[in-house]
């Protein structure tokens, strides 16, 4: 599930995600628009402040450079 999807799906602000997170709203915006890539700890942030339903693989279909993250570990660790 993607962060835009989980919160209207949760009827939660963006307000709220940065109040949990400590990120900045105009960080979590531009994550939310995708113009910017996510660092890894903003993803596990996300990821724990969500239970787990935004995952890095959700990132990684809005972000090519998140994608690449993901397929260069898949390879160094022979995932399929």
């Amino acid at each position: 599930m993607k962060i835009n999807e989980w919160i209207a799906a949760n009827g939660v602000t963006q307000h709220f995600i940065c109040a949990k997170t400590g990120l900045s709203e105009s960080r979590l915006s531009r994550l939310v628009n995708g113009d910017m890539s996510p660092k890894p700890t903003e993803i596990a942030l996300i990821h724990s402040l969500t239970g787990g339903e935004v995952t890095i693989l959700d990132w990684a279909e809005q972000d090519e450079k998140v994608g690449m993250w993901v397929a260069l570990c898949k390879t160094a660790l022979r995932v399929k």
